[in-house]
């Protein structure tokens, strides 16, 4: 028997991010290539200023319906959205805030990859 525990990560909430203009838009603003992302990987990327200096953190995965996950910050979602917002101008992307949809939880214990059927590499994830 396993001895995996499951951590609802509280201070986290969850961004959605869909449209055809999605790569093109998100690869112009993060810290990381968002074609990297896949079923079985996320990236943790950061936005910044034009100067470089940090504004926001987040883990951007695959959304099973379309377009990307971001798991930011909960008390910091509004403005992550808001500063996302002003780089959208034309893009085809479309941003919201689904905290009642979805739950960030961390999974801690002993073969947590393999119950999960996680790939053994940094930034597997899954949304469930």
């Amino acid at each position: 028997m396993s001895d995996i525990r499951v951590i609802p990560l509280e201070h986290r909430t969850v961004l959605t991010l869909e449209g055809e203009d999605l790569i093109p838009f998100l690869q112009g603003i993060v810290t990381q290539d968002v074609t990297k992302v896949t079923s079985e990987s996320s990236v943790w990327s950061a936005l910044l200023t034009p100067q470089g200096k940090f504004l926001h953190e987040f883990f951007i995965a695959e959304n099973p319906d379309g377009g990307f996950l971001l798991d930011c910050e909960k008390d910091r979602a509004k403005d992550l959205l808001r500063r996302l917002s002003l780089y959208k101008m034309r893009s085809k992307a479309t941003l919201k805030h689904v905290e009642d949809d979805y739950s960030v939880l961390a999974f801690i214990g002993n073969n947590v990859s393999e119950t999960l059927l996680l790939v053994k590499d940094n930034g597997a994830s899954k949304p469930i």
